[in-house]
């Protein structure tokens, strides 16, 4: 009984502790009413089965009319020596903050500074999502005329690269992981969406373009990648001009940029770049035998998935892309079949209706209504994942769609 008293007065942990600061009032006009942050350290714990490091949260709340207010967690420090731990004096201003808060004249950005007021970070509330900038310090003045603007700042974080490139402010620091790199996520969907959100600006649409296919780790899970190659794929359907760094990543690029470039040209709607895409495609081995063969595979599905969608909104399937539609009929990928079976369900080559009866003649046990409208390839895989199924559709479409055979 003595040894186990021990051993649960060993288990026993400090208290976390909070610290708040006060609240500050917007100006009139804000999107948001006023402001407050607190940090939150939390003690390091050591049990049998799961153990947690010291570490501290930094807070902000943002209150707003007649809504729930805001709550974002800007930063989770870790105290050590490790890559992306904070530093001894970072360390100290959130273990100990002496907050000081205050709000642009115009209620654009919020200036928060955990040393009392010596140096301050900003908090970008202009750009749609409030975009928190950790990277950069400023004394705002009364005028707030120190600041950074939220557009040049937006930019930094979509010219920010791991391993660095050019001369801008970082906002991803190399060997930042993980809680940095949570924290570069939250930035960079931030400024993804509010640059997308202005496709009228040509300074933001050539940023985006070149974020998707700019070399490096920076873009570093497929929550990350989607939204941004949707965006992409927007402009460069709606601006040709924007296409050609797409094409130079098609190109030259390492195997994830090229399978982003490829993903972001399939709502071109243009022959000439099908034909790249068809010729990028050839050049790709089927089976992949070394080196990175999950690469491999997506870079080969994202250029089919391309000239699938353009040749959807095309209409039209030339002699060459029924033969190559399909060869992919005959992979043993079932969304490679799948897109072969969307390629020839457009073709009046007679070749494409023999090999959809021949995958329809599998069975089908839940037939399927075929739709044209092809935005997304996983949408497709969610409605069925049987060829035989695909199969029987496009044919069913292509039988109502050609002219009867003459007398």
């Amino acid at each position: 009984m003595a040894l186990l008293l021990v051993l649960a007065a060993g288990c026993k942990s400090a208290q976390s502790e909070r610290h708040d600061s006060a609240r500050v009032t917007a100006p009139d006009g804000s999107r948001y009413t006023a402001a407050s942050a607190h940090t939150i350290w939390i003690p390091a714990t050591h049990g049998m089965h799961a153990s947690s490091s010291e570490h501290v949260q930094l807070r902000l709340v943002l209150e707003r009319e007649g809504e729930p207010p805001l709550e974002l967690q800007l930063d989770d420090a870790l105290r050590g020596d490790e890559p992306g731990d904070a530093s001894p004096a970072r360390w100290q201003q959130l273990r100990k903050p002496a907050f000081d808060l205050r709000f642009a004249p115009d209620g654009h950005a919020l200036a928060l500074s955990l040393d009392g007021g010596s140096s301050y970070e900003l908090v970008a509330l202009d750009l749609g999502e409030p975009l928190y900038c950790a990277h950069e310090h400023f004394v705002p003045g009364d005028d707030f005329a120190g600041a950074p603007s939220s557009r040049r700042v937006a930019l930094d974080v979509l010219a920010s690269a791991d391993p660095p490139q050019g001369t801008g402010t970082l906002h991803l620091v190399p060997g930042e992981y993980p809680r940095a790199r949570e924290r570069f996520v939250a930035e960079l969907a931030a400024a993804r969406a509010w640059a997308c959100s202005q496709p009228q600006d040509a300074e933001l649409r050539e940023a985006v373009v070149a974020a998707l296919v700019r070399p490096g780790s920076q873009i570093f899970a497929t929550s990350d990648e989607t939204p941004l190659v949707r965006c992409v794929a927007a402009i460069a359907r709606d601006h040709a001009e924007l296409r050609a760094p797409l094409l130079a990543a098609l190109e030259r690029g390492e195997q994830t940029q090229r399978t982003r470039a490829a993903l972001a040209l399939a709502h071109s709607h243009s022959p000439e770049i099908r034909e790249t895409l068809l010729a990028a495609l050839s050049r790709e081995p089927v089976a992949c035998s070394e080196g990175d063969c999950i690469g491999a595979k997506m870079l080969r599905l994202g250029l089919a998935y391309a000239i699938a969608a353009i040749t959807t909104a095309l209409g039209d399937v030339p002699p060459a892309l029924v033969e190559t539609a399909t060869a992919w009929t005959r992979e043993p990928e079932t969304v490679m079949q799948i897109l072969g079976i969307r390629t020839l369900a457009h073709a009046s080559d007679p070749r494409a209706l023999a090999r959809l009866d021949e995958l329809a003649a599998a069975g089908c046990s839940t037939p399927l209504a075929w739709r044209d409208d092809f935005d997304d390839i996983h949408d497709d895989i969610g409605r069925s994942e049987s060829p035989a199924c695909w199969a029987s559709a496009a044919a069913a479409r292509l039988r109502t769609r050609q002219p009867p055979p003459r007398d």
